[in-house]
Parts: C-alpha cells; sequence; structure tokens
C-alpha cells in the first residue's frame, strides 16, 4: 500500500473494516472509533504537508495570492423614482449568480451594443418577475430540493428574505457597473471605486 492513493485505501480498509465489526456488535467498537480517527487524518494530512492525496485535497484549485486590485461586477435595477436597488441573486435562477457575473465581466462585453441590450432586457425581465414575486412572498431557495439543495460555492447574501426589504417599484432599466477596490486601501476606509459600463433598455 504505497504510492498514489495511499491514504484512500487506509481509509477504505478501516471503513470496510470498521462495519463488519459494527455488524457483530450492539455498541459501537474500537474498530469504529479508529475508523474516525482515520478519516481526521485523512483529512488533515494534505493540509500539514500540503500534498494532496487523492481524494482527500489540498484544494489547490482556490489557492492563489489575493491581488493588490480586486475586480468584480455588480448588477442594479434601476425604479420609476430613478433609485438604484440590489438585486437578490436568487432572481436570476436557474443562471448561476457567479457564472452570470464572470459572464457579464468578459463575454457580454464584446457583443455589439444591441446584443447587450437584448441580453439586458432578458435579465431585466427575470429581474423584475422576481421582484413582484418576492413582494407577495420573500424569495425562497431556488433549487428544486429547497432548503436540502447544495448551497453554492460562494455564498451571497439573500436580500430579499422578508417583503418589506424587496424594492416597492417596478425596475425599469438595469445598470452594469464595474467595482474595484484594494484590499489594503479598504481597511482604511477607502472608497469602492465604481464604472457604470453598461445600461440595459427601459422596460415594457
Amino acid at each position: 500500500m504505497t504510492g498514489l492513493g495511499l491514504s484512500f485505501k487506509v481509509f477504505v480498509v478501516a471503513a470496510l473494516f470498521a462495519a463488519w465489526r459494527q455488524r457483530r456488535a450492539t455498541q459501537p467498537t474500537r474498530s469504529l472509533h479508529a475508523f474516525l480517527g482515520v478519516a481526521l487524518a485523512a483529512s488533515l494530512l494534505p493540509l500539514l504537508t500540503q500534498r494532496d492525496q487523492w481524494p482527500f485535497s489540498t484544494w489547490p484549485l482556490v489557492a492563489a495570492q489575493a491581488p493588490s486590485t480586486t475586480l468584480q461586477m455588480r448588477v442594479m435595477g434601476v425604479d420609476a423614482r430613478v433609485r438604484e436597488h440590489d438585486i437578490d441573486y436568487r432572481a436570476w435562477y436557474p443562471l448561476s449568480f457567479d457564472e452570470l457575473m464572470a459572464w457579464l465581466q468578459e463575454p457580454f462585453m464584446r457583443l455589439s451594443a444591441v446584443d447587450r441590450d437584448r441580453a439586458l432586457a432578458f435579465l431585466l425581465e427575470k429581474a423584475e418577475g422576481a421582484r413582484r414575486r418576492a413582494r407577495e412572498q420573500a424569495v425562497g431557495d431556488p433549487s428544486p430540493l429547497g432548503r436540502l439543495g447544495a448551497p453554492l460555492f460562494v455564498l451571497h447574501p439573500r436580500r430579499w428574505n422578508e417583503p418589506w426589504a424587496v424594492p416597492d417599484v417596478s425596475f425599469l432599466t438595469l445598470r452594469i457597473y464595474r467595482e474595484s477596490w484594494s484590499p489594503e486601501a479598504r481597511s482604511r476606509g477607502a472608497a469602492v471605486v465604481r464604472v457604470l459600463i453598461w445600461e440595459g433598455p427601459a422596460h415594457q
């Protein structure tokens, strides 16, 4: 039992042995406790050694040095009183919020002006429809499994959990902003720099 996957092999053997012993006992056995110890150790080993032991991983996919400047996209709904409102991420379902923001940052900007307006007209319809539904009953978990569904990889604030928190005037258009800030400067109270990159068509 050497080489790639050693932790997994030990994990499987410990699990099978614990399951076999449990079938022969009415009380938790030492083998079950040993299996839990193996599982904990296998999970901690990649963290301590910074080397993957498949399927236990250090998750290098999301490990990176933080940039000096952080960029993100923000979509704001604009109502008939020309007030801007943040939009609950669940309003875009079944579109993934994080993938939508990534699409707005690059592929959206490569579209023609006509196609940009068409795309934002579609998003405006979804945002306004979700706003109307949320005014009657707060936005719920969009997954068919409800609260049993897996959360998004990155958690986002649920802005429309209560009807009173939902804008009471229809959205007429959308504004797409690119925001940037320096984490170090923000720690000293510096403001986020927000640049308007596109405004969608009026809602019909």
